[in-house]
């Protein structure tokens, strides 16, 4: 707002994220600080803090992970938004695709708009309560070794999706680990659900009883050999999609190809050609390569926010109750890990 001018009667509500972003700009600004310096560099007005005080800080370890979690994401989000020199951001994309006739007025303004939801309700996490809640649901449906045998029923669903001639072939690769991970496409957990969108310190003592039954959780399906399933057959659906595209683009003469290359090019654009060579090498660090496995990793498999419902981004107090409503009304047919 300009000098002078009134505060607004119907204010926006930020986000974690932009809350986060203004308190940072307040810190690192130097128009309050007097000499030149950023406020936080300023010397503590406290010596020492006191053992009984701890308990509300989180440990070094703890906060540098997050400040590099934290500075990523925020790095990712501003180059999204656009919001860095010499980058296009999203709303300029639709901009130009609205200009071009490939996108109406109104599917902009939907695409905006999911964003947008994606977005701001991304930035939202579970209160303590809620967060040692949704844990005790999984602890109680997933932890134990019912739910592991259940699991394999996803490699006949990479077999559905694939082929179940090509889910077997790579099979050997999958379970010796000689083939694609999980972290070469950037995931380390069993689903997005699992990690907040923003790292937060665990303070306080409800801070402390939410990370506690997390160890708890995560020791359990460790245990019940729940993680190791899990990751496998990912890694089958990662080896698998890539044998079928590699197949694909085989021969660059046949139908085959350049019908899977006229797919692509839609996602791709300029860099098709090159995404299309790479994935003729097996180079399964070419980052248009990673992109494809991510995404068709991302049909079957809740890897990351953008594949849960707008109810669960919007409302997060919501989000216990629907996994739990999602365990019960669909584990007496197919097993919890077919939901």
């Amino acid at each position: 707002l300009a000098p002078g001018q009134p505060l607004p009667q119907s204010p926006i509500q930020l986000t974690k994220f932009e809350e986060r972003e203004a308190v940072r700009k307040f810190l690192e600004g130097q128009k309050y600080t007097g000499d030149g310096t950023p406020g936080f560099m300023k010397n503590r007005v406290i010596d020492k803090i006191d053992e009984e005080h701890l308990k509300f800080y989180g440990g070094f370890e703890e906060n540098i992970q997050n400040y590099i979690n934290n500075v990523t994401y925020r790095v990712a989000k501003n180059q999204f938004t656009g919001k860095v020199k010499g980058v296009e951001g999203y709303t300029d994309t639709l901009s130009k695709l609205i200009q071009r006739g490939k996108l109406s007025e109104d599917q902009g303004v939907q695409i905006s708009e999911l964003i947008n939801t994606r977005l701001a309700g991304g930035e939202q996490s579970l209160s303590k309560g809620l967060q040692v809640f949704r844990d005790g649901v999984y602890l109680t449906s997933i932890g134990n070794p019912i739910s592991t045998i259940t699991q394999t029923s996803e490699f006949f669903l990479n077999g559905f999706r694939y082929g179940m001639f090509d889910a077997i072939a790579t099979g050997p690769k999958t379970i010796k680990r000689g083939g694609i991970r999980m972290s070469d496409i950037g995931i380390d957990d069993i689903a997005r659900e699992f990690s907040d969108p923003l790292a937060q310190s665990q303070k306080g003592l409800s801070g402390k009883a939410a990370e506690s039954i997390n160890k708890i959780l995560r020791n359990t399906l460790g245990i019940v050999q729940f993680k190791r399933m899990d990751e496998l057959m990912k890694e089958s659906n990662l080896n698998t999609a890539m044998r079928v595209a590699r197949k694909k683009v085989a021969d660059v003469k046949s139908k085959e190809y350049q019908e899977f290359a006229k797919e692509m090019a839609e996602y791709y654009g300029p860099e098709t050609k090159k995404f299309l060579d790479a994935l003729r090498k097996g180079d399964a660090e070419d980052p248009n390569v990673k992109t494809y496995l991510y995404s068709q990793l991302a049909k079957t498999q809740p890897i990351g926010l953008s594949e849960y419902p707008e109810i669960y981004l919007k409302y997060p107090f919501l989000r216990p109750s629907e996994i739990k409503l999602t365990i019960d009304d669909f584990e007496p047919y197919f097993g919890l890990s077919s939901a």
